[in-house]
């Protein structure tokens, strides 16, 4: 890999080993994965695609050869940080939330009244703000 330019990381490395058992199988390679053997064609032909698909529907049992990949030849990378961001927005609080708040809470009122404001489903979406982050992978 470090020929590639690429830097280490066990899912890259899962993918190459993965590419690996269908070369071994097809003698080409699938063009839909990474691949860093110049040497090897590409599956283009039927026989070469039905090839792929049977290595990697039948006999390739794909959980368990990835499981073969981490645990024989792709350990876990010694330091690693990555985050993705991914951003979506909606309208918060939701027309129903906000008129259950406006309803059930009395300090939400007193606030609101104390900072000379009227308590409406508009005045608490300018004033709250919910923010949720989610973890796509959880690896050690």
């Amino acid at each position: 890999m470090r020929a590639s330019g690429l830097k280490y990381s066990q899912k890259v490395c899962i993918d190459l080993c993965e590419q690996q058992y269908l070369i071994d199988r097809c003698h080409c390679y699938d063009p839909s994965r990474i691949n860093l053997n110049a040497s090897v064609r590409e599956c283009l032909s039927i026989a070469d695609q039905t090839c792929l698909k049977n290595k990697t529907g039948g006999d390739f049992s794909r959980l368990k050869y990835a499981s073969v990949c981490r645990t024989q030849y792709c350990p876990l990378e010694c330091e690693r940080s990555r985050f993705e961001f991914v951003q979506s927005t909606a309208a918060f609080p939701s027309d129903v939330y906000a008129r259950s708040l406006i309803h059930s809470s009395q300090n939400l009122a007193r606030l609101f009244a104390q900072a000379n404001h009227t308590l409406s489903v508009e005045a608490l979406r300018d004033s709250l703000v919910c923010v949720s982050v989610f973890i796509n992978d959880l690896e050690y």
